[in-house]
């Protein structure tokens, strides 16, 4: 676990810098959601990858890469590997399991404890964290269903009594009402419902859950940093872009909001210290299309990584039937010791090993060829003894053959001699059965001297097995010496045998230019099968530099690979030339290449009159699925060339010709692009904007609907003041007013207040003032009390127990507006400073309920 935590953090971390250095700045808010969303779910799959040995990158250097090299059968002698350089993928019928690479773990004691507490160390702060945010989560639903909300269509208003700053949560908006004027209250609560809306909540409990098991890791702190940014990012330029603010009033309601009293990790909060972040975000020039480059920089990123860091999974050999897998120490099952089958062919003993203590979980067995020379006498028709000695140890046969069959059981001996030489050698690797695996393949002490010799010095048992399998020697080392490459690890010399890469390769690749590729590159050409030919090829389709109309240079090695592994070759680059992108780079060809963008793709939009696509449309068009029948639609609804693309990029969001021209039966022709994906994204349907018609709301701006879906406004609610008489009434006049309910409003019709416009009645409720404070003046003999009485009375803190109270003390007066002066003067004369009201309506502070006569 230890080890797969790593990895995600690196991940993570390269993730992270790559976002940081190229797409923060970007405005493609949704976009970049989306990446850090990706990134996050890849971390912790990515190391789950194996990678096939011919695209591993070697980075990793401990555990190093499991190597299977093909044999006849399984368990192999060295007269196997003749021709073991090929590398193929084919079926494996059966595998040994021989112990090989491995790093050197130096057996410390000090240590090993050291590894046993940090192990026990993670899991504690697993454990702490995880259960820190599940008390999060249980905390804020207790506040959701405990605290008095009010129900606004799919969002739960929850009314605080505290100075927390508002948050949202699931569905869920946490806000204190008194604490904000109406505008500003009103702006919290668009800002919040986005976040409901665009599902933002789970964004945060994935980055917590990431915190759970990455807690040791910075980098995944500020990776939780960046995608709540973003998370801000995209809800104000979603509120400045679909909603009737001024930039200018909205950032004012930010820096009210702001202080010091933060929610809960897991909300979203309104409150933010990236304020500053947030403004000049606001304020940033919106990103450029031709920067879409930077996300196509992702996946090839991520490739790297994979390719670098995760295991390398076994490959299999010319002879399809077998191969043997060298791991690290992973096999439990005791080799030395089994049951021998064996058929003589010609002059070759071909024996399959099969070990006794063999069960479902841990199989082995392995066949071999021998030379029929190495058996002088071999028991037939009864059962016998026979022996081979190698210098690795002996292998004891028992058993006897009927004809050119054998059967019977074998144990093998090592040669202390032999196991005393190899342990001088100091070869890392204490596999027990490591030295059967030497038998096999016939390691011979002199073998292991020469690599010695030949600067080998940090050599595992498994790259022994591998080099004498594939008979690295010196001839092979001195040739790559020889050719520059002086410094060559163990596994390199492994993976260039094993890929047949020789001289006559090297001087291919040479001749075409690339006279200094580093080993990795090589194996990395000649694992895509990347020839000369090849490399010409795509010299002479002289693609550009980027960013540049004239300057023309060779592929890069970097550039060559992908290119082959994107099957990009001088075709493809004419083909795309003829179709009219000339200056196309190797990086942008390789997007059209994985994103199936063909030359006959572009030309079939030219049936439909749309030329000259701009690449970065072309890249969106193909991710989109658009067709060439989906422009003809756009355009045979009157759309111009240049509203094309904004309506190309909504069609992943399902709109097409058939949804815009569903409006046309309503009355709603030639509506803008810009507000298609708005009616799309809150699923506006001409059913919805009918059941507004039908009530009378006719000739409603198109976008006016957005807002009545994001506030919940419904027909239904309409007709409940209809019914109270307010008729023809302008849809605007219900913007806000989701709170203010017909119920609210008929308790003050039917203590006299019939005149009250919708706008009263909402300061009314936003200062909380009730029917029963309303009769409470009236039961005190103000019958000409107005709505905008009562506000001005809840403001200044006057009830009707305060009237009550000056009575008694003999201020007497049938003018309201005199108690108010009277409550500001024992305000005035308890605080010795004069209060100034504000313009908006803020509510009292407690406490400033009763008046005091001097």
């Amino acid at each position: 676990m230890i080890p797969y935590s790593l990895h995600v953090a690196v991940i993570l971390a390269v993730c992270l810098a790559f976002y940081k250095l190229l797409l923060q700045k970007e405005t493609y808010y949704r976009l970049n959601r989306a990446i850090l969303l990706a990134c996050l779910a890849l971390a912790f799959v990515l190391p789950l990858i194996p990678v096939p040995q011919r695209f591993s990158l070697g980075i990793a250097q401990a555990p190093e890469p499991e190597l299977v090299i093909p044999v006849s059968t399984v368990l192999p002698t060295a007269e196997n590997f003749k021709d073991a350089g090929e590398i193929k993928q084919g079926p494996v019928r059966q595998q040994a399991v021989l112990p090989a690479t491995k790093p050197v773990v130096p057996e410390v004691p000090v240590i090993q404890q050291v590894l046993k507490w940090a192990f026990w160390l993670y899991w504690c702060g697993v454990a702490a964290f995880g259960i820190n945010l599940l008390v999060q989560i249980i905390a804020l639903l207790l506040q959701a269903y405990k605290k008095p909300a009010i129900k606004d269509g799919i969002y739960r208003i929850v009314e605080l009594d505290t100075d927390k700053a508002p948050c949202s949560f699931g569905n869920s908006i946490f806000i204190n009402p008194e604490k904000y004027d109406w505008e500003t209250y009103n702006q919290i609560l668009l800002h919040e419902k986005v976040h409901i809306q665009q599902g933002h909540s789970f964004d945060l409990i994935l980055a917590e859950l990431m915190l759970v098991i990455q807690w040791f890791n910075p980098f995944a702190w500020l990776y939780r940093k960046e995608l709540e940014s973003n998370l801000e990012f995209l809800t104000d330029d979603e509120v400045l872009h679909h909603n009737e603010v001024a930039i200018a009033d909205y950032q004012m309601s930010l820096l009210k909001v702001s202080v010091p009293n933060f929610s809960m990790r897991i909300t979203t909060n309104y409150n933010q210290s990236l304020l500053k972040k947030r403004i000049i975000m606001m304020n940033a020039k919106r990103s450029n299309i031709h920067t879409m480059w930077k996300y196509f920089m992702l996946m090839p990123l991520l490739v790297v990584l994979v390719c670098g860091l995760n295991k390398p999974i076994a490959v299999a050999g010319p002879l399809q039937q077998g191969g043997i897998k060298i791991p690290g120490k992973m096999n439990t099952v005791d080799m030395s010791h089994g049951t021998w089958y064996a058929t003589i062919k010609n002059d070759k003993v071909e024996i399959e090993f099969k070990a006794d203590d063999n069960d479902e979980n841990h199989n082995w067995s392995s066949s071999s060829n021998f030379k029929l020379s190495d058996f002088p006498s071999l028991p037939k028709g009864a059962k016998g003894d026979f022996n081979l000695t190698r210098e690795a140890g002996t292998v004891a046969f028992n058993g006897s053959f009927d004809g050119d069959q054998g059967i019977g059981h074998y144990k093998f001996t090592p040669n202390k001699d032999y196991i005393d030489y190899m342990n001088k050698q100091h070869l890392s690797g204490n596999e027990e059965d490591i030295y059967f695996s030497f038998f096999m393949m016939d390691v011979k002490k002199e073998y292991v001297a020469f690599l010695k010799a030949n600067g080998f010095d940090d050599l595992t048992k498994g790259q022994v097995i591998s080099m004498t399998a594939l008979k690295v020697d010196a001839d092979y080392i001195n040739f790559w010496k020889k050719i520059g490459y002086k410094d060559l690890r163990p596994q390199q010399l492994v993976s260039l045998k094993a890929l047949k890469i020789d001289e006559a390769y090297v001087n291919d690749i040479r001749k075409a230019g690339y006279t200094d590729l580093t080993v990795q590159q090589l194996i990395s050409f000649k694992a895509q099968h990347i020839t000369g030919e090849y490399i010409n090829g795509l010299k002479k389709a002289r693609v550009k530099v980027p960013g540049s109309t004239e300057a023309i240079a060779d592929p890069t090695p970097r550039e060559i690979i992908s290119s082959k592994a994107m099957n990009i070759d001088s075709a493809y680059v004419a083909g795309t030339r003829r179709a009219g992108y000339k200056d196309l780079s190797y990086g942008q060809l390789g997007s059209m290449k994985s994103m199936n963008i063909s030359p006959e793709y572009i030309k079939s939009f030219e049936a439909v009159g749309y030329k000259d696509i701009p690449y970065n449309t072309l890249i969106m068009m193909k991710s989109s699925d658009v067709t060439p029948a989906d422009v003809k639609g756009f355009k045979d609804l009157g759309y111009a060339d240049n509203e094309l693309p904004r309506l190309l990029s909504l069609k992943r969001q399902g709109v097409t010709p058939e949804y815009i021209k569903s409006f046309e039966s309503i009355g709603y022709k030639n509506i803008p692009a810009s507000s298609i994906g708005i009616l799309k994204m809150q699923k506006i349907t001409p059913e919805y904007i009918k059941s507004f018609q039908d009530i009378g709301y006719k000739d409603v701006p198109v976008n006016s609907y957005w807002i009545l879906k994001q506030q919940g406004i419904t027909p239904e609610y309409l007709k409940g003041f209809q019914a109270l008489g307010f008729k023809d009434v302008p849809l605007n006049s219900f913007y806000g007013l989701k709170a203010v309910t017909p119920e609210y409003v008929k308790s003050f019709q039917d203590l006299g207040f019939k005149s009250g416009s919708l706008q009263q009645f909402s300061m009314l409720k936003m200062q909380g003032v009730t029917p029963e404070f309303a009769s409470g003046f009236t039961k005190l003999g103000f019958t000409d009390i107005r709505l905008n009485d009562l506000t001005r009375l809840k403001m200044s803190g006057v009830t009707p127990e305060f009237v009550t109270e000056m009575k008694q003390k003999g201020f007497d007066s049938k003018d309201i507006n005199k108690y108010i002066q009277l409550k500001n003067f024992n305000s005035d004369a308890d605080n010795n400073y004069r209060i100034v009201r504000p313009k908006k309506a803020i509510a009292a502070p407690q406490g400033q309920q009763q008046g005091q006569n001097n």
